[in-house]
């Protein structure tokens, strides 16, 4: 049986609780409003205050994913799988886009979890995306974190 005759749900399903044994993330997908699919991930109680991890664009949630097991202790740990990498190609307008879009999926994120109030950290762009987040959305964010190791 190849990977192509096993249907999607089956394939997130594995994927998830994959996921989820290995890395302590709860893995989903998401459709974000302009229809791509995104990875979303939450670790600790449901309960707990919300923290966004916003990652860098194009860098890949195993990233972020020990600093995400040891907040979700105290924390609804919520983040995204970033989409493509800015690179030398992309001319102003393409890099705006491209934040643009970022800044977008986080808070489609957050309103698909239901977050009202949020911490919010950033890692290297990902400090941007934080920031015009936390300027623009509804939400409270109570603080908001430039992360760097």
């Amino acid at each position: 049986m190849d990977s192509e005759s096993v249907p999607d749900e089956s394939r997130i399903e594995f994927y998830e609780s994959y996921f989820r044994a290995h890395h302590g993330l709860s893995c989903s997908l998401f459709t974000a409003s302009d229809g791509e699919r995104l990875h979303v991930y939450t670790a600790g109680p449901d309960a707990a205050s919300a923290i966004l991890l916003c990652n860098a664009p194009g860098m890949s949630v195993e990233f972020v994913r020990p600093l995400a097991h040891r907040l979700a202790g105290a924390f609804r740990v919520i983040t995204w799988e970033s989409r493509e990498l800015p690179g030398v190609y992309h001319d102003a307008q393409s890099l705006r886009h491209l934040m643009d879009r970022q800044v977008r999926d986080g808070l489609e994120v957050l309103a698909h979890f239901g977050v009202s109030g949020a911490k919010l950290l950033g890692w290297s762009a990902g400090t941007r995306i934080a920031l015009e987040i936390a300027s623009i959305w509804d939400g409270a964010a109570s603080s908001l974190v430039r992360w760097r190791p």
